[in-house]
C-alpha cells in the first residue's frame, strides 16, 4: 500500500506537515497567490483611477470657486463677509456654474443668489 502512495504524482500526495496542512492544500494556496496579486493590482488601478477622478473634480471645483470670487469682486467690489465662505464651501459644480452664469447678468450682488 505504501508503494501505491509513493507512485502518485507529488500534487496528489497527502503527506502532512507540522501545521496539519496537506501538500495539496499548500499547492492550491500557492496557485491562488498569483490570482490574489492580480486582484490586488486590479483593485489598486481602480483605486488610482477613482483617486485621479476625485482630484480632477476637486481641481475643477477650485477653479470655479476662484473664478466666481474674482468676478464677484470685480463686478460688485467688496463682498459680504459670509459670501466668500459660502462660495468656498460649495461642492456642487452645477450650483457654482449657475452662480457664474448669474454674475454676468446680475445688476446687484443679491441677484446672483449667493447666501439665500
Amino acid at each position: 500500500m505504501n508503494e501505491r502512495l509513493e507512485n502518485r504524482p507529488c500534487c496528489m500526495k497527502r503527506s502532512s506537515d507540522r501545521s496539519g496542512q496537506t501538500s495539496i492544500f499548500r499547492r492550491f494556496t500557492a496557485w491562488g497567490r498569483p490570482l490574489q496579486r492580480r486582484s490586488w493590482k486590479k483593485g489598486a488601478r481602480k483605486g488610482d483611477r477613482q483617486g485621479r477622478q476625485e482630484a480632477e473634480r476637486q481641481a475643477s471645483l477650485g477653479i470655479r470657486r476662484q473664478t466666481l470670487l474674482r468676478l464677484l469682486r470685480r463686478r460688485f467690489g467688496e463682498l459680504p463677509p459670509d459670501a466668500e465662505a459660502i462660495v468656498q464651501q460649495a461642492d456642487n459644480a452645477d450650483l457654482l456654474d449657475a452662480w457664474l452664469d448669474r454674475v454676468v447678468t446680475a445688476k446687484t450682488f443679491e441677484q446672483v443668489g449667493i447666501g439665500r
